[in-house]
């Protein structure tokens, strides 16, 4: 009759945990599991970088066009469009940039925006931005600011802004600009252009709306776009 032993069974999961520590560094693992997470993470974007016969536009992402503008977005563009002229910049005569320890340019708080209000060269701004310069009681007429505007060229240029009247309590001054009538006049100009233009693209986006609803000639509606196109490329 065989006699029968039992003998403990030695779990060897933890020898090979210990030979794996003391046999590879710690950088050797991380490597070796990093190495094979990438070789598991490959998507068809990647493995299409090696694969000549893969155009680029089939992994290329689809860029949709943008919906039309809500109402009040689109009276939003129209407003900028026809009033982004009339703004100007106003710096106050007694700040100027400074430079600090570390070359860069600190721009005093007195600079800041204003409005042209009439054809008269009168510009409406906040007074804390001529602040400095309102402090040391300059009389009326006096030059307080310089005032930047953009032309309807698209070039700056630069005016004195002489002081006609200043109430802190609504942080409002009034200024005025010497000899800018002739620029005003081509500022209002070319809001008017810029406003005529945006009517007309209303126009015909309405024409080509009722041409698509009633269904008429496709051959029609296309002129009507490129029409459309003519008009947008104004801007």
């Amino acid at each position: 009759m065989p006699i029968m032993t039992s003998r403990p069974v030695r779990d060897h999961s933890e020898d090979v945990r210990e030979v794996i520590s003391n046999k590879i560094p710690l950088t050797t693992r991380r490597m070796l599991f990093a190495g094979s997470f990438v070789c598991l993470w490959s998507t068809s974007q990647a493995l299409a970088l090696g694969d000549p016969s893969v155009a680029i536009e089939e992994v290329t992402p689809p860029v949709y066009p943008s919906n039309r503008l809500f109402p009040y977005e689109d009276r939003i563009v129209k407003l900028f469009e026809t009033n982004t002229y009339f703004v100007v910049n106003i710096f106050d005569v007694t700040l100027r940039p400074q430079f600090n320890v570390t070359g860069v340019v600190k721009i005093p708080e007195g600079n800041g925006s204003g409005v042209v209000w009439d054809e008269q060269g009168h510009i409406v701004t906040s007074y804390h931005v001529v602040g400095n310069a309102l402090s040391r009681n300059p009389k009326t007429g006096e030059v307080v600011a310089r005032v930047n505007i953009l032309a309807s060229e698209g070039v700056q240029k630069n005016f004195d802004g002489a002081l006609i009247s200043a109430d802190c309590d609504k942080d409002l001054v009034v200024l005025k600009m010497a000899k800018a009538n002739a620029l005003i006049a081509n500022i209002e100009e070319k809001s008017l252009e810029v406003e005529s233009k945006l009517h007309d693209v209303d126009a015909k986006l309405l024409k080509l709306v009722e041409r698509v609803r009633d269904g008429e000639n496709p051959k029609e509606v296309e002129s009507v776009k490129v029409q459309l196109l003519e008009v947008s490329s104004l801007y």
